[in-house]
């Protein structure tokens, strides 16, 4: 089946059409499910506990034997959420470099 020029987008300007309603059609029936919308948002941040050592520990321990497992020697993490999500480093890029390696066995560096 061939599709003139005209034909696609005609049928990619209804296919955004109707994509731009979907939102709409989700927040009602979101509405619908909470209580009323005049009511203030209760803040989360109180539960949220901070991630442990033995929990990032946990984390390199997974990727050591995921390495192991497709024969990979090591993963180099430059600054941003990998590292973040491995050693708890917030850093930022520069034109320097800043990496964290993870080797497949013994400590990360």
């Amino acid at each position: 089946m061939t599709l003139s020029k005209r034909d696609f987008l005609k049928t990619a300007g209804l296919g955004l059409a109707g994509a731009a309603a979907l939102p709409a059609v989700g927040a009602s029936a979101a509405a619908g499910d909470s209580a009323s919308p005049d009511q203030p948002l209760t803040s989360i941040i109180g539960a949220a506990k901070p991630i442990t050592v033995q929990e990032r520990l946990a984390r390199v321990r997974r990727a050591q034997a995921l390495m192991a497992k497709h024969d990979l020697a090591a993963i180099v993490l430059e600054p941003g959420s990998a590292m973040l999500y491995f050693t708890g480093i917030s850093w930022w890029r520069s034109e320097r470099l800043t990496a964290v390696v993870i080797p497949r066995s013994g400590e990360i560096g």
